[in-house]
């Protein structure tokens, strides 16, 4: 049976970290919305920078009923895959992109929301761009969080058919989770 995984959580939690050990060490393949961001943009002579992107996919979510991630990256790489039986979106970020996931691919899909307290994802925000290009300007944590699109991620967790604990368990053990899940098709809506 084809496994659909969704990660949802907030910023820092590690969601990306848990991707790459899907990715990495259990062969999933990823659903990127990125690069069909970057070439709307392009198309359409838009911002190409992270808020530029963040504006665009909203402008999609509105205009197609959060269809599009389904419609235009989803179902055409799982569908033209057919040998491909685990895959990951690890940036699902409103309840509508959880509900049409589900209407279209069934018990397939498999939700999981990672958690942390808010005081280590503060403390990982920061390391993180503290390590990172000092020319860029990065949004402060408390103005990060405070983003609709965030807003609406940290709530995924009530719609999820389980919830990792990230500051309990590793990355590693997460995914090992994950991947015990996908193949019992346990706990699918």
């Amino acid at each position: 049976m084809k496994s659909i995984v969704l990660l949802s959580g907030p910023i820092a939690v590690g969601k990306s970290s848990v991707a790459k050990e899907l990715v990495d060490a259990h062969g999933f393949r990823l659903l990127r919305t990125s690069p069909f961001l970057l070439r709307v943009a392009c198309d359409r002579g838009l911002k190409s920078d992270r808020a530029g992107l963040q504006d665009l996919g909203d402008s999609l979510d509105g205009a197609t009923d959060f269809g599009w991630v389904i419609d235009d990256i989803a179902a055409p790489a799982v569908l033209g895959a057919p040998q491909v039986d685990y895959w990951l979106f690890d940036c699902v970020r409103k309840k509508r992109q959880v509900e049409r996931f589900r209407a279209r691919f069934g018990n397939a899909v498999l939700h999981l929301h990672l958690t942390a307290p808010d005081d280590l994802l503060a403390a990982r925000y920061e390391n993180r761009h503290a390590q990172g290009n000092s020319s860029v300007v990065i949004p402060t944590y408390a103005s990060a969080i405070a983003h609709p699109n965030e807003v609406a991620a940290r709530e995924l967790s009530s719609l999820a058919d389980a919830v990792i604990d990230l500051s309990a368990t590793s990355s590693e053990r997460a995914a090992l989770e994950i991947v015990r899940r996908s193949k019992a098709g346990e706990n699918r809506a």
